[in-house]
């Protein structure tokens, strides 16, 4: 009996042939896949250096950020995508800070009103609080309370440290930050618009224009 059954089995597992594979492989279906491949190699990236921002040794992060950068070498996006992280994430950090609590364990709005993460453009930035654990020994990462901002999808964060959590060290610290988001967008602003113009020396003064209106927009300056 169990030779029977081992037979049916043999003979109803026959291996796809590879060539099935490259004739349903057409470029709107490769086209896709490779979209799909960038788009998690981009959210790696993102957590990548999000991780490597407070822990720089840390060696998991370090290798997808080789890996991701290999990737988007070889596809001829490295030096794009290096730029969206750097101006998407010092957006990041401008909302975070202009939206420090007022008062600890105040929490960020929900659903319309939540605030959409720049970098990933997919996620929602939501906030939670870490104070001092008596129990455990004090450490140097643990030595202040921690306000942390995190991107839901992404998973890119922002960490402040207020220094302490009554309400008049964190209304202090939020009036601080606000002061520090403005300059932060002005200087991030006017780099970007810089780089772009860098690239692009060919623009006429008409597109130079547009460059100006649109990257001032996108930094509501």
């Amino acid at each position: 009996m169990k030779e029977v059954n081992d037979k049916v089995l043999d003979e109803m597992i026959v291996p796809t042939p590879h060539e099935a594979y490259l004739e349903n492989l057409t470029p709107r279906v490769a086209e896709r896949l490779l979209d799909a491949i960038k788009s998690q190699a981009m959210k790696d990236y993102i957590n990548a250096l999000s991780v490597l921002k407070y822990t720089p040794k840390d060696e998991k992060a370090l290798d997808t950020k080789q890996e991701c950068e290999a990737l988007f070498g070889d596809a001829g996006k490295l030096k794009t995508v290096q730029t969206k992280v750097k101006y998407d994430g010092g957006m990041f950090e401008v909302i975070c800070m202009e939206n420090f609590p007022e008062y600890w364990g105040e929490m960020l709005p929900t659903k319309e009103d939540s605030l959409k993460c720049p970098i990933c453009k997919e996620g929602r930035i939501g906030r939670y609080f870490r104070p001092i654990d008596p129990v455990k020994p004090r450490k140097k990462e643990s030595e202040d309370p921690r306000v942390i901002f995190s991107c839901d999808v992404c998973t890119y964060k922002y960490v402040s440290h207020p220094g302490g959590w009554s309400d008049e060290v964190m209304k202090k610290t939020q009036e601080s930050l606000k002061r520090i988001a403005v300059r932060e967008r002005n200087v991030l602003c006017s780099q970007e618009i810089r780089e772009i113009l860098k690239e692009h020396p060919e623009y006429t003064q008409q597109q130079i224009d547009e460059v100006y209106r649109k990257v001032a927009d996108k930094w509501k300056v």
